[in-house]
């Protein structure tokens, strides 16, 4: 299946939505990224961590039931360390 690419004039607006913050989350110091998703898995899509796209940080929200012990176990170890 073919590819369609927006014409410019969607895609800048596209972009410009997707890439503006509001200012008083700036503190939160994300980086965001525009990619062509490479994998599938139970339809989910994702791109694989590699060299230039690495997981640095899990914050989990305040109400989250998920326990720090559970994520450790499903990432392993994200900081480099051993």
């Amino acid at each position: 299946m073919p590819r369609l690419l927006p014409d410019p004039e969607r895609f800048a607006i596209v972009q410009q939505i997707l890439f503006t913050k509001y200012e008083h989350w700036a503190y939160e110091q994300e980086i965001r990224v525009w990619a062509l998703l490479q994998n599938e898995e139970n339809g989910l899509h994702y791109l694989e961590f590699d060299d230039k796209l690495k997981l640095v940080e899990v914050i989990m929200g305040a109400r989250s039931t998920v326990t720090e012990r559970s994520i450790t176990r499903a990432l392993g170890n994200i900081d480099g360390s051993d």
